[in-house]
């Protein structure tokens, strides 16, 4: 399912110039409005910092770049974050933000699946790096995002919600601010589609093991009871004489976890060498992100999206033996 909203003309972009409050610094910029909102009678007394704080998420280090950055008005004055708010109130804020230097526009396709003020979904091909690293500086997934944004008219950097090994297809979220991004990380449903070796016994369940880096490798890691806390929920799709088509539901987000749990279960990925899986059949791992699904961070309305099978993926469910499969 591809969806693409139209941006609300000036409602992700919208420039002004910000006097600051007397007494405050006294530099005028360009401000983005951030939020636009009304205060509720359930909200009524509250400081400013609390009714942010308890109505719209807004962390401690957001309040104080928006304090830093003269850009909390109440009724259009500028306030403090000690001030009350009352009934009826209308607080806008204003954020002042740059691109990233070190994430040049480029223009790197973009598969755009679903688009709103807050957040950007785009369908990764495999063999693409979300984002620069060493060896990858261009070219990347992030990159072309860089380019999107400026071709928008927003000034912002590219923030990954979530992420994607370079050999991992589907779907990946970016916040096209940092509310966004801080309201919406750790609260996205992600729903990947897996083959792996072997007939896997358990029709569902749910992989609860620690993960860690191995000490002294650069990429790969291991379950280990000094790891940090995994969890990956498995349904078995179907079964083939020699391979496993199974959707997985990530609980927590470690670094190659899919990977590394199943692996631990003795059922590597088709594909994923470092893990021990075989290449014979697919030329990467056998890993589509094939849903996502998040509550839209300014309505509350639920998201739900979906990237079909690539042509790799496809070609390999078409490749195994369907003796003794069964739905």
């Amino acid at each position: 399912m591809y969806i693409t909203f139209p941006v609300p003309p000036g409602s992700s972009c919208h420039l002004r110039r910000v006097v600051g409050r007397a007494g405050r610094n006294s530099y005028t910029e360009a401000m983005r409005e951030l939020l636009h909102l009304t205060v509720p009678p359930a909200a009524d007394g509250l400081t400013v910092r609390d009714f942010l704080r308890r109505f719209h998420g807004v962390s401690r280090s957001l309040l104080t770049r928006l304090k830093n950055h003269n850009g909390i008005q109440v009724n259009g004055q500028p306030r403090w974050t000690i001030d009350p708010v009352h009934t009826g109130e209308t607080v806008v804020l204003y954020l002042h933000e740059e691109p990233s230097p070190f994430v040049l526009p480029e223009p790197v396709p973009l598969e755009i699946v679903y688009e709103d003020t807050d957040v950007l979904v785009v369908n990764k091909p495999a063999g693409v790096i979300v984002h620069p690293a060493r060896g990858y500086r261009s070219g990347t997934l992030a990159n072309g995002v860089a380019r999107h944004f400026a071709e928008r008219g927003l000034p912002a950097p590219v923030r990954p919600i979530s992420r994607l090994d370079m050999d991992t297809s589907g779907l990946i979220a970016f916040a096209c601010n940092p509310w966004a991004h801080e309201v919406l990380t750790g609260r996205l449903d992600r729903g990947y589609l897996a083959v792996v070796q072997g007939r896997v016994g358990p029709a569902s369940g749910t992989v609860d093991a620690p993960i860690r880096q191995i000490p002294g490798h650069p990429v790969r890691r291991e379950v280990h009871p000094e790891g940090q806390t995994a969890r990956t929920h498995f349904t078995v799709r179907r079964h083939y004489a020699a391979a496993t088509l199974m959707e997985l539901h990530l609980e927590t987000g470690r670094t190659h976890q899919i990977r590394v749990h199943l692996a631990h279960l003795g059922h590597p990925l088709l594909g994923d060498t470092l893990y021990g899986g075989p290449l014979d059949l697919i030329a990467r791992q056998a890993l589509h992100a094939c849903s996502l699904a998040f509550a839209q961070p300014r309505t509350g309305a639920a998201v739900i999206l979906s990237a079909p099978l690539p042509a790799d993926f496809t070609a390999l469910l078409g490749q195994l033996d369907p003796d003794g499969a069964s739905d």
